[in-house]
C-alpha cells in the first residue's frame, strides 16, 4: 500500500494531519485524485467535497468552500 503525509490546514487550525492512501478534491479544472507519488501539483479548490482515504482504509468527508493544494512527490498539503 502506497501512503503519504497528507495536511489539511485553516488559519489557525489543523484539519487532518496524517498518512493517506488519497484524497479527492473539486479542482479547479474538475474532480481530481491525488496517490502518493503524484507529479507536482499546484492548484485552487472550488466548493464541494474533499475525501480522505486514510492509511487504515477508512474516509472521512470535509465540506469545503475553497482553497488551495499542493501535491509533491513526498507529500500533500491544502490550503482551505
Amino acid at each position: 500500500m502506497n501512503i503519504f503525509p497528507l495536511q489539511v490546514l485553516r488559519i489557525n487550525e489543523t484539519v487532518f494531519d496524517g498518512m493517506a492512501q488519497s484524497v479527492n478534491a473539486p479542482g479547479a479544472s474538475g474532480e481530481l485524485t491525488i496517490l502518493a507519488k503524484h507529479e507536482t501539483l499546484l492548484t485552487s479548490l472550488l466548493p464541494g467535497n474533499l475525501t480522505i482515504k486514510k492509511e487504515d482504509g477508512t474516509t472521512e468527508t470535509f465540506e469545503i468552500k475553497h482553497g488551495f493544494v499542493e501535491a509533491t512527490k513526498d507529500k500533500v498539503t491544502v490550503l482551505l
